[in-house]
């Protein structure tokens, strides 16, 4: 009886040997491998800025601007002066954007003078697309005696994320 277990067992073992023996010659291991790549170009920038409108007596200097930034300077010289600037706007990459925020900020202690308005700004901006933005600048036409304070800097931020 004891020999019958132990023939058992013992074909047992042999039979599961046999069978992982089995197994692993024909067991093959699969690689899989693969790639992917960005192609897409994110390039949102200003590629023109010019006065549309002076008035006469305005001393308007040439705005200066790279791709991301406008410096404009005017000297307005009496009541009722005024700037108005086009900037263009390109979307040169290839992809989509939206408008996320535009955020315009007058100097807190500047001339109360002085005056900015900035035009609304379309939403969507697709690839090849270009826009454009109005900023006014007037010397306050209701200005009765010479400010104290003569300047006024305005800081604005045009925020586009992709569509």
């Amino acid at each position: 009886m004891k020999f019958n277990k132990f023939l058992i067992i013992f074909i047992f073992l042999i039979t599961l040997l046999l069978m992982s023996v089995g197994y692993s010659s024909f067991a093959t291991d699969l690689d899989v491998q693969g790639m992917a790549e960005i192609t897409g170009t994110w390039n949102i920038k200003i590629t023109k800025v010019e006065a549309t409108f002076i008035s006469p007596e305005v001393t308007e200097t040439t705005p200066t601007f790279t791709d991301n930034t406008v410096n404009l300077n005017v000297k307005l010289n009496k009541p009722g002066d005024k700037v108005i600037y086009t900037i263009t706007i390109k979307n040169t990459g290839t992809i989509d954007a939206t408008l996320q925020g535009l955020i315009f900020n007058d100097e807190v202690d500047g001339s109360e003078a002085i005056s900015y308005t900035v035009s609304k700004i379309p939403e969507d901006l697709n690839a090849g697309d270009e826009t454009t933005i109005e900023i006014t600048i007037t010397y306050n036409d209701n200005v009765t005696e010479m400010p104290l304070v003569k300047t006024k800097t305005l800081t604005g931020t045009i925020a586009y994320v992709q569509k």
